[in-house]
């Protein structure tokens, strides 16, 4: 719930990425039973203006970070646009 909120604000042209990233604090200060850390939905929100990618792809590449692991895709529009911080599949061994 909480993804897709942010998406339809990010991508509704109306706010910046100062004021999403007040929306991702308001909607993580609710008790909603949820676990998705404050800190998370506030770096997914800056990710996702700063590389213009979906709050979606954003959340996994904030949540690679945040757990310090690589962050794999076979999406090639996002490897262009997170270059360096991602890697594409076929680079995943056992």
């Amino acid at each position: 719930m909480l993804y897709e909120t942010l998406n339809a604000l990010r991508y509704s042209k109306i706010y910046d990425q100062e004021e999403i990233g007040l929306a991702a604090k308001s909607l993580s200060d609710y008790p909603f039973d949820v676990s998705a850390p404050k800190e998370l939905l506030l770096e997914t929100s800056r990710l996702s203006v700063q590389h213009n990618i979906t709050i979606y792809d954003a959340s996994y590449l904030a949540l690679s970070e945040q757990l310090s692991i690589p962050f794999f895709t076979a999406d090639d529009k996002l490897l262009k646009r997170v270059r360096g911080k991602t890697r594409h599949i076929s680079t995943f061994s056992k």
